[in-house]
């Protein structure tokens, strides 16, 4: 769960990620937006971003907000292990995101417990995303808001 002005109100907002079991084992998850109304009330719960995966895979582990297109809106960012993906979700500006965009981390130096941070880390201006294993071992770097959405890079 994570707090951010979504639909840019000036209120903060919930963004719950949810992961369930469906159908013989599969994992489901969904994302959820509760918009604050301003007033200590929320509105009903806006879920999407459904997606279906294996028993044990699609393990959520973290979730982050940046302007990854800089269009000014929150995005967000999903740390996926097993397998060991980034899913990055462009913000409306509503209270609802985009279709998912799927970023495979081919590298067995990650492990379970993926976290994923946001910031403008290069000094080019645009947001970034950065994910590293609990250890801190590894770290799997994504420079966002370029031509080649995202340059990807590793580093210990």
């Amino acid at each position: 769960m994570r707090v951010a002005d979504i639909n840019k109100d000036s209120f903060t907002d919930i963004v719950i990620v949810n992961q369930f079991s469906h159908n013989f084992g599969s994992t489901k998850f969904r994302i959820s937006v509760i918009l604050a109304k301003g007033d200590g009330s929320f509105e009903k719960p806006i879920s999407f971003a459904e997606k279906l995966g294996y028993y044990g895979s699609n393990r959520i582990t973290d979730i982050a907000f940046g302007d990854f297109d800089g269009n000014g809106y929150p995005d967000l960012a999903i740390a996926v292990s097993s397998p060991h993906k980034v899913e990055i979700f462009l913000g409306k500006g509503d209270g609802t995101f985009g279709q998912g965009m799927t970023y495979n981390i081919d590298n067995p130096k990650l492990w379970i417990n993926m976290k994923v941070l946001t910031g403008n880390f290069d000094g080019d201006g645009n947001e970034d995303v950065v994910v590293s294993d609990s250890s801190g071992g590894y770290i799997f770097f994504m420079e966002m808001g370029t031509e080649h959405f995202p340059l990807q890079r590793s580093c210990k």
